[in-house]
């Protein structure tokens, strides 16, 4: 649910050395941001959703489906929209994996009850411009 640069997850023996600190690290940072800004009021409500895919290959024929790594190619392709428009309808960030993709809504949602209205929307349409582009080989 954090922001994640691209580049290599550790293997999991790896990033189990850390896991300590980053809980820690992450409940300091919380809390240090917390009691920063929880007398604000001077700023609005603003939010967002997030989709996560998996990429996936499946042949019918032989009724199989395995992983694809596709994924960076893919967010390259998928982030177009977001490089050329002060606006986008989307946002795309590289997730755990190289088989995984998040989609975002391109500018956050407000406080005002008419954006709830927008939500399906939106995850509709990123769900469309994914399957589009994953669809061909």
């Amino acid at each position: 649910m954090g922001f994640l640069s691209e580049g290599h997850a550790l293997k999991w023996n790896e990033a189990k050395k850390y896991s300590d600190y980053i809980r820690e690290e992450g409940i300091t940072q919380f809390l240090n941001i917390y009691n920063k800004v929880k007398d604000r009021s001077d700023c609005p409500l603003t939010w967002g959703d997030e989709i996560e895919y998996l990429v996936v290959e499946v042949d019918p024929e032989n009724k199989t489906s395995r992983l694809s790594l596709r994924a960076p190619h893919i967010l390259g392709l998928l982030s177009e929209d977001e490089k050329t428009s002060k606006t986008p309808k989307s946002c795309w960030r590289p997730e755990y994996g190289s088989f995984m993709l998040e989609s975002l809504p391109g500018v956050p949602y407000t406080g005002d009850h008419l954006d709830l209205l927008k939500v399906q929307a939106n995850m509709e349409l990123r769900r469309k411009v994914a399957t589009e582009l994953l669809n061909p080989k």
